[in-house]
């Protein structure tokens, strides 16, 4: 999730004129602690990724080199600013970006931009093909900044965030609703090819999205057949976000029947949101993305470039309102896609 900087809405000077600008340099183990606090004076208790409270976790996950960040650090040696990128797998080509935030003293000023610039050396030392980041629209600060470096809309995620989630500084809307995320692809440089296989009714804005990408998709008509196979997945729970993701490693005859089961003990630990990603490199995954519909499953978006391919995220709600704020949304694209999101989930049965 990036919180970006952004002007108080107390109107308070941004940076306190007796403090020098702080420094720009990446992370380590040991400056774990000082992160915490950074969070704590950012959201309080209220940021969704619990990880960022857990120093032994980002300690963890620096030291497996799975978690590469920036942070802004004050003469005095606290950490005013981060912006970090998280890999699924070290081989990944592509990285969320994730806790993209600064402390309210020093918003306003360019250590958000300084921030970008220091993890941009590092994207480039990791060979990524692309960045995707979580635009929390609360804002448009984020999607503004995202599309001004290149980025697309890659999806739309009407229920991301949990509703608590308050960044000080900003004003909640949409009242008790969970709060919406724009998925924003940043490509860095050219994906390998692939061959796609995309289901008929999203195959318009999905192409698109490849179009925008300017990224090599040769695309194929997904076979019908049923599989007679067992389907397999893997379950990722993030209750911190109240989300989880179901990564469907093979396509099966009882895939649905899979998730139907899971569900009871998701509404059971207050799961606002499940996603789906089936890899748009198995021919079999349009027919289970069909039949996900018939479950309330409705169109996400793409997740570009994990485990060695692109993959077609659908999306549930569970039991909760949504409210997304079209005047959020900067780009045409962006409210476009909005739009092609809330009528596939009210064909879907998903809303009203």
């Amino acid at each position: 999730m990036i919180e970006n900087e952004g002007k108080r809405i107390t109107g308070q000077p941004s940076v306190p004129e007796e403090k020098s600008a702080p420094l720009i340099r990446s992370m380590n183990e040991g400056d774990a602690e000082r992160l915490s606090r950074c969070v704590e004076d950012c959201y309080g208790d209220t940021y969704p990724i619990r990880d960022f409270y857990d120093p032994d976790k980002i300690r963890s996950l620096v030291r497996q080199g799975l978690m590469h960040s920036q942070i802004a650090v004050t003469s005095e040696g606290d950490v005013v600013g981060h912006l970090g990128i998280v890999l699924d797998d070290r081989d990944d080509v592509t990285a969320d970006a994730v806790a993209g935030f600064v402390s309210p003293d020093y918003r306003g000023s360019d250590t958000m931009f300084r921030l970008g610039l220091g993890l941009g050396v590092v994207q480039q030392k990791l060979n990524l093909v692309g960045v995707q980041f979580y635009a929390l629209m609360l804002h448009s600060i984020t999607h503004k900044k995202a599309l001004a470096v290149g980025g697309v809309e890659s999806g739309m995620l009407p229920a991301h965030f949990p509703a608590s989630t308050s960044p000080r500084g900003f004003e909640r809307r949409g009242g008790g609703s969970r709060i919406p995320a724009v998925m924003m692809y940043v490509p860095l440089r050219s994906a390998p090819e692939r061959t796609v296989f995309i289901p008929e009714r999203y195959l318009g804005v999905i192409s698109d999205l490849y179009g925008r990408l300017k990224y090599a998709r040769s695309i194929k008509s997904p076979v019908r057949s049923r599989s007679k196979q067992s389907a397999a997945v893997t379950v990722s729970s993030k209750p911190g976000m109240g989300v989880v993701q179901i990564k469907v490693k093979q396509t099966g005859h009882n895939l649905l029947d899979k998730i139907e089961n899971l569900k009871p003990q998701f509404r059971k630990d207050g799961i606002g949101a499940v996603y789906v990603d089936l890899s748009l490199c198995d021919s079999a995954s349009a027919a289970a993305a069909e039949g996900l519909r018939s479950s309330g499953f409705f169109y996400g978006g793409v997740v570009i470039e994990r485990g060695g391919g692109d993959s077609l995220r659908m999306q549930c709600l569970m039991d909760v309102g949504i409210a997304p704020d079209n005047d959020l949304i900067v780009s045409k694209s962006g409210k476009d896609l909005l739009g092609f999101v809330m009528d596939d989930a009210r064909e879907a049965g998903a809303i009203r």
